[in-house]
């Protein structure tokens, strides 16, 4: 399955335009994508998976732009239009991309009621990235309920769906074990990957980090603020276990969901090991050095 969608997401990835016109040339596309939709989706069919891939592969590069100068307004309501049908690309080879895939989503017989879920979602998302992150200065609780507000891992949570063709009803998505797994993968998103494995590349680009925040706040180093965020993320995993064991047993019809969701957590996981470009295992910051290992067993 790895070959098949990699093999097909490289092909694309040598034909398509990946940045947008006006972005800086130095921006460079997220490699192997495939990596993230084959191991947070083991069960998917190479099609579907194949447009995970594309959509994160042209995702990270606004998510890039977003840390360094901000999303413009311009350009995400031109994204979301063309995803959700209701503006056309034109004559924009990077707008035909996000079109595509779009048009991949919307023919993929999933309800309006889930179509407009994850559209909005990636909006919330968008709305979040306007602002640069670079220069910004705020305290650690304001960074924490920011960061988990405008996380992008919340829509590739509802991708389980699509994945799986198989929907949560309006009611399900709003019972506790559900909202619990999109909180869980919010912060597990900030603690274990995002933060923590680009505290030497947030440092040079004067760009507000979890870690930094830490340790400033306790008068501590990077690294044992980064020890305690580790300790912090094992907490919320061994609860979060806990809340399936006991979900599964209060609420059987979404067994299904609740399983896939684990399996989602931990190929997030597996797939940012290797996946060096993005994020190094060696962080130095002020002095300070440590190693980030990723335990998915």
């Amino acid at each position: 399955m790895l070959e098949a969608v990699g093999g097909s997401l490289r092909e694309w990835a040598g034909r398509a335009t990946l940045i947008p016109g006006g972005y800086p040339r130095d921006l460079v596309p997220l490699r192997h994508a495939e990596l993230f939709a084959c191991h947070s989706y083991p069960e998917g069919d190479p099609e579907r998976l194949t447009v995970i891939a594309r959509l994160l592969t042209l995702w990270t590069m606004d998510d890039d732009v977003s840390e360094r100068w901000g999303v413009g307004e311009a350009h995400a309501q031109a994204v979301l239009g063309v995803l959700r049908g209701t503006s056309l690309p034109g004559a924009d080879p990077y707008l035909r991309e996000w079109a595509s895939v779009g048009a991949a989503l919307r023919d993929a017989d999933m309800s309006e009621d889930w179509l407009q879920l994850f559209f909005g979602h990636l909006e919330t998302w968008y709305a979040s990235a306007r602002h640069p992150e670079r220069g910004r200065r705020e305290a650690l609780e304001q960074y924490w309920r920011r960061r988990l507000d405008g996380t992008g891992a919340v829509p590739w949570l509802d991708l389980l769906e699509y994945v799986h063709r198989r929907e949560l009803t309006p009611e399900q998505r709003n019972t506790e074990p559900v909202r619990n797994a999109y909180v869980f993968a919010a912060e597990d998103y900030v603690l274990a990957f995002n933060d923590p494995t680009s505290v030497e590349r947030d440092a040079r680009q004067q760009v507000p980090n979890l870690c930094t925040l830490v340790a400033d706040e306790r008068s501590i180093t990077p690294a044992e603020a980064a020890a305690e965020l580790a300790r912090q993320h094992l907490l919320r995993v061994r609860r979060r276990q806990a809340e399936v064991k006991t979900a599964r047993r209060t609420h059987p019809d979404l067994t299904w969901w609740l399983d896939r969701a684990c399996v989602h957590h931990l190929g997030m996981a597996r797939a940012h090991v290797p996946d060096r470009s993005r994020y190094g295992e060696l962080q130095t910051v002020s002095g300070s050095s440590f190693h980030i290992r990723v335990i998915t067993s």
